[in-house]
């Protein structure tokens, strides 16, 4: 073993590089995260033409990739022209419609959702919410959509059914939280590291055992008289 260098020395180094590799994921972490949630942002779990203006069923793909949404909402987009002069709620009076959530190649129920227009004044991006459902799980799903009845007014203008996040920030913490760990982690194992490498460079391992001076002629040390200092042996006349 090197003299600047003890069992404990070569702890420490281990310590302090696990932290730094620690540091590192935690900062991967965060990126990902970051990333995830700006896909979600955007995200269009089901996207497909409809028409509300008949009596029909509808099934089309469903891909679930947020499960920790506040809230997640299948909207209407409809032509900006189709709607000047009225509203999405007066062109979709008289619809009865219901979307299920199944099971890909399943008849179980995920979630479903009766049309709802309370909040058709709104928009997201152009489109207008008109289900509700809560987040499930994240997978691959089927959505059916099943309208009883029709609104006559719809007919012949291009509809367009888009599901959507709604996300209030805070699916957004797991990056921030990762992204402290790796400041933490960083910062403890640079403290280590800087403390490990001075006492390496500058503080020389010492002996546990202090060896007493010999005498010049090799016999043991005594005190001369009171004086405090030494003298060796008497020497041979």
């Amino acid at each position: 073993m090197s003299a600047r260098w003890t069992s404990w020395r070569y702890i420490s180094a281990g310590v302090a590089l696990c932290l730094c590799a620690l540091a590192v994921k935690c900062f991967v972490d965060a990126r990902t995260f970051r990333e995830r949630f700006a896909e979600w942002e955007t995200a269009k779990p089901i996207d497909t033409v409809v028409d509300f203006s008949t009596p029909g069923e509808l099934v089309a793909p469903f891909r679930q990739t947020c499960s920790s949404s506040h809230s997640e909402v299948i909207a209407l987009r409809v032509p900006t022209a189709a709607i000047q002069g009225t509203t999405v709620t007066q062109l979709l009076q008289g619809v009865q419609a219901r979307i299920t959530v199944l099971q890909k190649g399943g008849t179980n129920t995920v979630e479903s959702a009766d049309l709802d227009l309370s909040w058709a004044g709104d928009s997201l991006d152009g489109a207008f919410p008109v289900f509700f459902v809560a987040p499930f799980r994240r997978g691959d799903y089927e959505a059916r959509l099943t309208v009883t009845a029709g609104a006559p007014a719809l007919r012949g203008v291009p509809q367009q059914l888009e599901g959507r996040y709604l996300l209030c920030g805070m699916e957004a913490m797991p990056a921030e939280i990762a992204k402290i760990g790796g400041i933490g982690f960083s910062v403890v194992g640079a403290l280590i590291a800087a403390v490990l490498l001075y006492r390496v460079a500058c503080v020389p391992v010492r002996s546990r055992t202090s060896q007493p001076c010999a005498a010049p002629n090799g016999g043991p040390a005594t005190p001369l008289g009171n004086s405090g200092v030494t003298e060796g042996p008497p020497s041979v006349s």
